[in-house]
């Protein structure tokens, strides 16, 4: 895991930045999932920015502000989020591991870090989105991909121009659900514009595809589809630098991206029928520097713990005071307090073996830096014992307790799903779920006992 040796809580963005520019090795703190995976990087500071007032997104004319904290959970279940531009953040998003996860990953962080396998850049490639920074202004993202990195704080991300987009679609190919893509490609289709196509995960970062939105050049919606424009697309394809990894192959890659094209065109031709207009509107206000959560639904739980206050929170109903180092995980954190059933098992943030329950919902603790839990509630197993018991009978009667070792943050996920999706049909389950991997069953057995554990009458 990443070392710090200081942790601070920005106050606002300004603030965030400012901090930032005392010494070259200080570091900003995003969703900060995949930041632990850098096991021999050591930072002078890290900047915390969850509350730094970036978790917001306002209209504007004719567009959108997206704020830099936002998740990419929130695309997925905001209603006022996920019809933007025909649901292509919910299509890109759907697919990257699990649901904790997602609840980390913040748009901004995704941005900036320039991941090559990065789902979420080729769909604001396709958008056109603009950058807002704090010192450097608006810049295009096309600029910002090619550019070298500088020391600034991206504020927000504008999506222009809302009204003419007529269709927009994402696809990729993975080896499966919840896997990292071999190739990715995004795409939206403007009344004026017309075809902007993106591609990612070549291996290389992201790019537009500028030489085959040609072919497509002065066509209608409707005229994507022409054999003689295709065929131009794909010879402009096969003229694109692919590379080979450990995925694929670059041959691979270039071969697949033909198919991909033609999926995009045909689901871009699909999304008149489909759409259904939504009203822009804000996110309802966090004040800087204000301590608590932004859950999925949008909503905001504030924390009882004052920004200059002691550490402490509450676990399993019990206020727990304690001593946290800068680069404390909410993980270690619970094994230092004999929370044994808490366990880490890829040191990646996609098995859910650590998976506990903040603030009603279920989060990966190996992912959260400990302080931002301060004044928060934390529930885990051993303080879920009576509605564990209820369900792990029943995954014992199905078969599907099998070793154990993932049973715990297994338990913990279907228990807060029954509280929050009492419904679920067998879909839905699955997408809850997808973050909580088993290497010893097929996942028939525990289907089965969730859906027993949904009938079952409180």
């Amino acid at each position: 895991m990443y070392q710090l040796e200081e942790y601070y809580l920005a106050r606002s963005a300004e603030d965030a930045l400012a901090k930032l520019k005392e010494n070259p090795d200080n570091v900003l703190l995003g969703g900060a999932a995949y930041l632990r995976m850098w096991s021999n990087k050591r930072f002078h500071c890290g900047i915390d920015l969850s509350r730094s007032g970036l978790n917001y997104y306002r209209p504007i004319e004719d567009g959108i502000e997206l704020g830099a904290a936002l998740s990419l959970r929130q695309f997925e279940t905001d209603p006022r989020l996920k019809s933007l531009a025909f649901g292509l953040f919910p299509q890109a998003s759907a697919q990257i591991v699990g649901i904790q996860l997602r609840r980390e990953v913040q748009l901004g962080a995704s941005l900036c870090s320039k991941f090559a396998y990065s789902d979420v850049i080729p769909c604001l490639l396709a958008l056109d989105a603009k950058l807002d920074w704090l010192e450097a202004g608006e810049e295009n993202i096309v600029d910002f991909l090619s550019a070298k990195s500088r020391t600034d704080l991206l504020r927000s991300i504008r999506i222009e121009n809302l009204s003419q987009i007529q269709a927009a679609a994402f696809g990729s190919i993975r080896y499966n659900s919840g896997d990292l893509p071999s190739l990715n490609m995004a795409a939206s289709y403007r009344q004026e514009a017309g075809l902007a196509l993106a591609m990612g995960a070549m291996p290389a970062r992201a790019r537009r595809l500028s030489e085959v939105e040609a072919a497509f050049e002065g066509a209608s919606l409707e005229e994507l589809s022409d054999p003689e424009r295709l065929h131009a697309a794909h010879t402009a394809l096969d003229h694109y630098k692919y590379g080979s990894d450990s995925r694929a192959s670059a041959e691979y890659r270039r071969a697949m991206s033909h198919s991909l094209l033609d999926r995009i065109i045909a689901d871009l031709k699909r999304c008149p029928s489909l759409h259904v207009e939504v009203e822009v509107q804000a996110s309802p206000e966090i004040p800087e520097g204000t301590r608590g959560l932004r859950l999925e639904d949008g909503s905001f739980i504030p924390s009882n713990a004052e920004l200059d206050q002691p550490f402490f929170f509450y676990l399993d109903g019990r206020r727990v005071d304690a001593q946290i180092s800068a680069d404390e995980s909410l993980f270690s954190l619970l094994r230092r307090l004999r929370k044994y059933s808490v366990k880490s098992g890829c040191s990646s943030s996609c098995c859910g073996l650590c998976t506990v329950l903040v603030e009603g919902e279920a989060r990966l603790s190996c992912s959260i830096p400990a302080h931002r839990i301060h004044g928060l509630e934390v529930r885990t197993l051993e303080g879920e014992r009576d509605e564990a018991s209820r369900f792990a009978r029943l995954l014992a009667a199905e078969g599907g307790e099998q070793c154990g070792f993932c049973s715990p943050g297994f338990i913990l996920s279907v228990v807060a799903l029954k509280r929050q999706q009492p419904n679920a049909n067998d879909s839905e389950i699955k997408a809850r779920l997808s973050g909580n991997l088993c290497r010893c069953t097929g996942y028939q057995s525990q289907m089965r006992a969730i859906r027993h554990y949904l009938d079952m009458k409180e």
